[in-house]
């Protein structure tokens, strides 16, 4: 939850730098979506013309795709030094030559994956992060100065879901005369189906619609009902089956 005595004051609780996950709006990802970092350096410390980076990734999940400019005056990537195997990019980000730097938060690159992980973890993972082995570097060309110290904050973990929920035993659609005496109504239990999802069975909620309204104890009208039954798992997945009954 958001810090409450940050409410109203500008960058008073951004990290001193950060990768920040972009996309997608879900917290999970399946194979071949597109997956995006903005790399941010916030409140630097002294005024920034050029900064190191170094991240890493599971490279069973992600293949790196390319490494987008930042936002003016960091609009340059003179070096990029890509390990696809190994899952690791090196790179400097830095304002074009006789440019001048920023003490103002920025932007100062965006990188950009594609998911290839065929299997689900199912439990949000950190599928991004600043190497921790190497020092990431923010520097004042002009003056010679560098901030080696700078603190670094993981983008937020997501879950690799590529299957959704299946719908097993799934009540069959059935014909049934009225009931005797009750007006123009059969009563019947039809029962309800199973989810069944590689992430969360269990977990995952069954709802249901019925045509005209009403539950499934309630006595079915002469005509045609149709039961939707609706599976959504954890990634906003959803599966759909039809039950009708004719009375």
């Amino acid at each position: 939850d958001p810090d409450p005595e940050c409410d109203g004051i500008p960058n008073s609780c951004d990290p001193p730098s950060a990768i920040k996950r972009i996309g997608p709006a879900s917290m999970c990802l399946g194979t071949g979506d597109d997956y995006a970092v903005d790399v941010l350096v916030n409140t630097p410390t002294l005024r920034m013309d050029a900064g190191q980076f170094k991240v890493k990734w599971d490279p069973e999940v992600l293949r790196f795709v390319g490494a987008d400019v930042g936002e003016a005056p960091i609009t340059s990537i003179p070096v990029t030094i890509l390990d696809q195997v190994g899952g690791t990019l090196f790179w400097i980000s830095s304002v074009p030559a006789g440019g001048t730097g920023t003490l103002a938060d920025t932007r100062v690159s965006t990188l950009r994956f594609e998911v290839v992980g065929l299997f689900d973890t199912c439990e949000p993972r950190e599928v991004v992060v600043f190497d921790p082995s190497f020092d990431q570097v923010i520097v004042a060309n002009g003056t010679g100065a560098s901030d080696p110290d700078m603190p670094t904050i993981n983008p937020v973990a997501v879950r690799i879901d590529n299957v959704g929920p299946t719908l097993t035993n799934v009540p069959p659609s059935i014909t049934v005369p009225a009931d005797a005496g009750a007006g123009c109504f059969a009563a019947r239990n039809i029962g309800t189906p199973t989810v069944v999802d590689s992430c969360g069975s269990g977990t995952t909620p069954l709802t249901y619609e019925r045509s005209g309204g009403g539950t499934l104890a309630d006595p079915w009208p002469c005509g045609v009902t149709v039961v939707t039954w609706i599976a959504r798992d954890q990634c906003d997945r959803e599966t759909r089956a039809t039950t009708t009954v004719t009375v």
